[in-house]
C-alpha cells in the first residue's frame, strides 16, 4: 500500500521534467533578448553622411597587449576616401587561410564597449579589439591552423576589409564594437 507522501512525490516527479523544460526555454529567451539588445544599433548615423563601405576603408593591425592567456590586438580601419562616412557596431571577424577559406569559427562579440556612431573624416581612424586566446593553452586540434589574413565584415554589411594576420582561431576568439582612434 502506498502512502500519501509516495503518491504526492509521484505526482510532483512527473511535473519536474516539464518545469525544467519551461525554465530552460525562459533562460534561452532571456539570453536571446540580451544578445539582440546588446548588439542592436542604439544610435543612428549622422544625417547626410553615408555608412562606410569597404571601398572607403583600409585595414591594418595596430597595438597589442596580452593578459591572462589572451592577446588583445587593435584592428584599425582608416577612411581612405575623400568624404566622411560613419561606422557603428560590431564587425564580423574571421581568420582566413591563403586560399580564402575561413579557419575555425568567427569571433564572438565582446561587449567591452557600447556601440556608438563613429564619424570618420578623410584619414580618420577607428578600431576594434580582437581577443586571441593563446593556442598553447589548448589541446592539439582545438585551435585552427595559423591564418594568413584577417577579414572584417563591416557592421550590417557584406562589405569587408582584409589585412595580413597569422593568429589562430581558438575558443574565446572575440571582437568588440568599433571605437574611435587607434
Amino acid at each position: 500500500m502506498r502512502t500519501r507522501t509516495q503518491i504526492g512525490n509521484e505526482e510532483h516527479g512527473s511535473a519536474v521534467p516539464w518545469l525544467i523544460l519551461i525554465l530552460v526555454l525562459i533562460g534561452l529567451a532571456a539570453a536571446a533578448y540580451w544578445v539582440w539588445h546588446r548588439h542592436k544599433t542604439t544610435t543612428t548615423p549622422v544625417a547626410g553622411i553615408s555608412m562606410c563601405t569597404s571601398s572607403d576603408l583600409s585595414l591594418a593591425m595596430g597595438t597589442s597587449e596580452g593578459t591572462a592567456g589572451t592577446i588583445y590586438k587593435h584592428a584599425v580601419v582608416t577612411n581612405t576616401s575623400s568624404k566622411q562616412c560613419t561606422i557603428i557596431g560590431y564587425p564580423a571577424a574571421f581568420l582566413m587561410n591563403g586560399g580564402g577559406s575561413v579557419l575555425g569559427g568567427g569571433a564572438a562579440s565582446n561587449s567591452l564597449y557600447t556601440p556608438s556612431v563613429i564619424t570618420l573624416a578623410a584619414g580618420g581612424k577607428a578600431h576594434t579589439v580582437l581577443g586571441f586566446p593563446e593556442a598553447g593553452n589548448f589541446d592539439a586540434g582545438i585551435c585552427s591552423a595559423a591564418a594568413s589574413r584577417l577579414r572584417l565584415y563591416l557592421p550590417g554589411s557584406t562589405s569587408y576589409v582584409e589585412t595580413a594576420e597569422t593568429d589562430q582561431s581558438c575558443p574565446g576568439f572575440s571582437v568588440t564594437a568599433f571605437q574611435t582612434g587607434t
